[in-house]
């Protein structure tokens, strides 16, 4: 005689083994298959993080120009000291009050006057905070430059270039390597979104031929090698 109840019990009893069995079976695949990938951490060899930037009504920009602030890059962050600097009024490239820059320019003491920018003249700049190299923004991509004469981008200009201000001084110190790879990133994102080629990546130092005007600056310094840098890319 069967036993139903018994027969149905045993088949309940089949189906849990089965589904058991069947979880750790995909258990050890996933273990498998986890242990083949690589760790999270050395996914990404990235030097830099880049902000997200508002592309949205951006200037056209036919070049690139790299930049060095000509000051060390201290420990802190030294972006706030060249904004403060550019949005300040300058003679003979020292921050002075706005009587004394109107008095000094009146009496003509002084060989160069500068009135404040409306906002720091580089759109970019990278220098290292605590040790790690940060992507600093500027001005916003939609407003006219002020960081090389002829490439800023207005009616008086010639070309309009996207500035990158590199926080150190490469006249006195050359590249190290996380700063020549960090800078290569960033570059190689800002040809992305331009759509430029690397050869429309110049040093402020060689807009000056451009123009047809003797190179008055070896911005970015003169141990930064461009062709070196563009050839890399």
């Amino acid at each position: 005689m069967i036993n139903l109840p018994m027969i149905g019990r045993s088949l309940k009893y089949l189906i849990k083994l089965s589904s058991l069995v069947k979880v750790i079976v995909l258990s050890i695949f996933k273990k498998k298959e986890d242990s083949d990938k690589e760790p999270i951490s050395s996914v990404s060899s990235s030097y830099i993080v880049i902000p997200e930037l508002n592309w949205i009504n951006a200037l056209k920009f036919d070049y690139i120009v790299l930049h060095h602030s000509l000051s060390p890059d201290g420990v802190l962050r030294d972006w706030d000291g060249i904004r403060k600097y550019h949005m300040s009024y300058r003679v003979d490239y020292v921050i002075v009050t706005r009587e004394e820059y109107f008095n000094r320019k009146v009496r003509g003491q002084g060989k160069r006057f500068d009135p404040p920018f409306k906002e720091i003249g580089y759109y970019l700049g990278l220098e290292r905070v605590g040790g790690q190299l940060q992507v600093q923004v500027g001005r916003p991509l939609s407003m006219t430059g002020a960081h090389a004469i002829g490439f800023n981008g207005t009616n008086l200009d010639k070309y309009c270039g996207l500035s990158v201000c590199m926080v150190g001084d490469f006249d006195k110190n050359s590249v190290d390597m996380s700063e020549w790879e960090a800078v290569k990133e960033l570059l190689m994102y800002l040809l992305s979104k331009t759509g430029l080629g690397k050869d429309k990546i110049i040093g402020h130092r060689e807009t000056y031929p451009m123009l047809g005007k003797p190179v008055e600056k070896s911005c970015p310094g003169s141990l930064f090698d461009m062709s070196l840098l563009r050839h890399s890319l």
